[in-house]
């Protein structure tokens, strides 16, 4: 993997410079992340702003070297499989796409 920056990058409409000279390497130090820096990352998400209140989020996550880890890395693609794996820890973000409407019936999220 090449950790140049990317170079030709014109956009097909006037955006602000800041996003097509974005640089992301897709890599990660070797350092190891705590429980406690997990849990305070997913206590922010939980106090951050809802979707009308419903949470429609679950997180899972494990830090690197834990079995939960590798299962979670087995799961993606192999092209992120490569940087991924390097990785302090791996969060999954799952949505429900519905929520429970005024009437009891489940309705499309919007």
């Amino acid at each position: 993997m090449s950790l140049d920056l990317p170079g030709g990058r014109e956009p097909d409409h006037p955006v602000a410079p800041s996003f097509p000279d974005r640089w992301s390497p897709r890599s990660f130090t070797d350092r190891k992340v705590s429980a406690a820096e997990v849990k305070s990352l997913l206590e922010a998400a939980r106090w951050a702003p809802s979707a009308s209140n419903n949470q429609p989020w679950r997180f899972v996550w494990a830090l690197r070297g834990q079995t939960e880890f590798a299962a979670i890395h087995a799961a993606l693609v192999p092209g992120n499989q490569l940087w991924a794996g390097r990785a302090g820890a791996l969060i999954v973000v799952a949505s429900k796409d519905t929520v429970m409407g005024r009437d009891g019936a489940e309705a499309p999220n919007r």
